[in-house]
């Protein structure tokens, strides 16, 4: 073999290995919060109802830290607690009938009778502190055992993203994304 063909043949094989290792990298890589379109629950009748109502994110992209609450009669759905809180303060009140996706089995649950996993390694979505929604204790402490973090009630969790919002950066990326459904 001429050293002219030795060196195209060997620069394909490294530029097929490449595409390779990144096909398998990527889907390492896949986000914990993210489900398959197909899989999320999607509760708001309203126009753009795949999308968070209050920064626009898409649901399903950020699924396991989603919740709803009723505003107005009609339920709202969020992308994370921070959003549904945020519309809470808004409109001057505390959400009604408060839901969170249960991390495990992926269905909604009475946020209040949830137990939260705050602060673990896991990412956080619309803030820099993660939390998680759980229907069992035992669950919550499996995951946070494995991932950090404390259990917090509804009440405690609730207290803890109000005190959240003079972070800069999730409101500068709120008053981005808010014209989405307004």
């Amino acid at each position: 073999m001429k050293r002219r063909d030795f060196i195209k043949n060997s620069s394909l094989l490294i530029f097929v290995g490449a595409i390779n290792t990144n096909l398998f990298a990527h889907a390492k890589n896949i986000d914990f919060r993210s489900v398959e379109p197909e899989k999320a629950e999607i509760l708001q009748k309203i126009k753009n109802r795949d999308f968070c109502y209050i920064c626009g994110m898409k649901l399903s992209k950020f699924y396991k830290t989603n919740h709803a609450a009723k505003a107005n009669g009609e339920i709202h759905q969020y992308c994370s607690i921070r959003c549904m809180v945020y519309d809470a303060l808004q409109n001057g009140s505390k959400p009604v009938e408060p839901l969170v996706v249960d991390t495990i089995n992926l269905n909604f649950i009475d946020a209040q009778k949830a137990f939260y996993v705050y602060g673990s390694t896991m990412p956080a979505t619309m803030t820099k502190i993660s939390s998680y929604g759980f229907l069992h204790k035992d669950e919550a402490v499996k995951f946070k055992d494995k991932f950090g973090g404390k259990i917090l009630n509804y009440d405690e969790i609730y207290l803890e993203t109000k005190a959240l919002f003079s972070d800069d950066l999730s409101q500068k990326r709120e008053k981005m994304m808010h014209h989405h459904n307004h």
